[in-house]
């Protein structure tokens, strides 16, 4: 069968990577020819283009766009992909026999505007709608119209986070179906053994966040020094770290994330694999992440306040007994309802 994938898949970032990645795999043990659709509409493709030198002026900066964008070039190769376009008319001319959308926030039109394609308007025997999410757009606000008939197209449609799933039912009134992120129904055991940590990385706190206050220095530093434990940044420059990694490949931050004695992170997927490789981790808290991560919390049982603000430090220190009582029947779920989807 042919399927696509139409997703935001290669940004420079671990997590848009390996979503993609894991739904790519988990497709192609069925035997199935899997193609992620390499398509940006033209405002996406403007704003990921704009030369680096306007984008940051800092050296520095600069200098770490451009470590990232060669390491997640090579990372790319790993996908079979169509010719890339920004036009929408040429992904539309080419057939497939199902296509995924998913698994990121493609809904969220305040980002990249609202894109017909990730709205299932393509040439597909079968459209699905695999845990996609609006991400920071509310289901308390005014939408735009005729979302309700866009979400019609889809022949199975999911969602990724219990807000994304209420804006489905509330505008369509179809009930779309609550899955885990692809990144928990895959098993990444063959990639961490093919892609191990160079000798020498041990004993340290991983930091995978955007940015962090003050006080959120403050306290991972006295952290790490009561612990006697290193600060390893990667992929954003926090230069209060002791280390700092901006070329790490998809599939060997794995294994930095896997080997981390603890783990701060503000993202959606580094809390994903802070609860997949069983960490105590710190959460600093992100408005544009609260609904995907709340979701994740609430599915987990995990009890933390994280509607308090942006970028306060929480402490998170899950019974992994109960998470896994939780994650593993939601995880067959998933890949089931997956399956199903598929084979229609």
């Amino acid at each position: 069968m042919k399927i696509g994938i139409l997703t935001y898949h290669d940004g420079p970032n671990h997590g848009a990577f390996l979503q993609a990645y894991a739904l790519m795999r988990n497709l192609e043990k069925r035997n199935n020819e899997v193609f992620v659709i390499d398509y940006k509409n033209k405002v996406h493709n403007k704003i990921e283009e704009r030369s680096p030198f306007l984008r940051y002026k800092n050296p520095i900066r600069i200098l770490d766009f451009y470590k990232k964008k060669k390491t997640f070039e090579k990372a790319h190769k790993k996908f079979r992909l169509t010719k890339r376009t920004t036009d929408p008319d040429i992904v539309r001319s080419e057939h497939f026999d199902r296509v995924i959308i998913g698994s990121d926030v493609v809904w969220n039109y305040k980002i990249f505007g609202l894109d017909e394609l990730f709205y299932g308007d393509l040439n597909a025997e079968r459209v699905i709608s695999y845990a996609p999410s609006f991400g920071w757009v509310n289901q308390s606000e005014k939408l735009p119209e005729g979302l309700g008939d866009r979400f019609k197209r889809f022949h199975s449609i999911s969602a990724r986070d219990t807000n994304t799933q209420n804006i489905v039912k509330n505008t369509s009134g179809l009930d779309a179906e609550l899955v885990l992120d692809p990144t928990l129904i895959y098993d990444f055991a063959k990639e961490e053994i093919e892609y191990p940590l160079p000798a020498g990385y041990r004993d340290y706190i991983l930091v995978y966040a955007y940015k962090a206050s003050p006080e959120v220095v403050r306290k991972a530093q006295l952290m790490a020094k009561e612990k006697k434990l290193k600060l390893i940044a990667v992929g954003y420059r926090q230069k209060w770290c002791d280390k700092v990694l901006m070329d790490v490949e998809p599939l060997q931050w794995l294994s930095l994330m896997r080997d981390a004695r603890y783990v701060i992170t503000s993202t959606f997927h580094g809390t994903i694999f802070s609860i997949k490789y069983k960490k105590d981790f710190f959460y600093i808290t992100n408005k544009k992440a609260y609904n995907r991560v709340q979701s994740l919390f609430d599915l987990c049982q995990i009890e933390a306040n994280i509607n308090v603000g942006e970028g306060e430090l929480i402490s998170i220190s899950p019974d992994y007994k109960s998470v896994d009582k939780n994650i593993t029947p939601a995880s067959k779920f998933s890949l089931n309802w997956l399956i199903k989807a598929v084979d229609g």
